[in-house]
């Protein structure tokens, strides 16, 4: 099964076997249909500012030449393609109207699902729960959902 591994800024306590330990990654497994429902709230919210990236861009060209679109369009094509960064992916996502408290309430939601034996995400092979998600640090966790994005949505046509 697809899943990533991401290393914690911010460890976080857990309880595992008995003791509080400091869990310092987590691993998030690809999407079964038991998430579907939060799994289509991230992918309507990033489609959304993704729609919103272009409206705007198109707004933004409206005005220019034939030949100074070209120009762009020809500069664009010459430069490296990035790797989609999780940071990244979520600023844009904010800066083009994505409701992001739903996101991660969504992302709580697909974090926390299933059970011991089959979980949707371990920290640090414990499995995840509300209590663990809470106290995940902000930065981890807009990065865990740019990554979650990334990693299993269609991101092929990228803001």
């Amino acid at each position: 099964m697809k899943s990533f591994t991401y290393d914690l800024k911010m460890p976080v306590k857990i309880a595992s076997q008995g003791k509080e330990v400091e869990a310092v990654s987590i691993e998030v497994f690809a999407p079964t249909n038991q998430v579907m429902v939060d799994v289509g709230v991230l992918d309507f919210e990033f489609n959304k500012a993704r729609k919103n990236a272009i409206k705007e861009s198109t707004e933004m060209v409206k005005g220019f030449s034939v030949e100074v679109i070209e120009k762009i369009q020809s500069k664009e094509k010459d430069e490296k393609v990035e790797k989609l960064n999780p940071t990244q992916v979520v600023k844009e996502m904010s800066m083009n109207g994505a409701d992001l408290n739903r996101c991660f309430f969504a992302l709580k939601n697909i974090l926390t699902a299933g059970n011991k034996e089959r979980p949707v995400c371990l920290v640090d092979n414990e499995k995840m729960t509300a209590p663990i998600f809470d106290g995940l640090g902000y930065d981890d966790t807009k990065n865990i959902l740019g990554e979650y994005i990334i990693s299993f949505l269609d991101t092929s046509r990228s803001m």
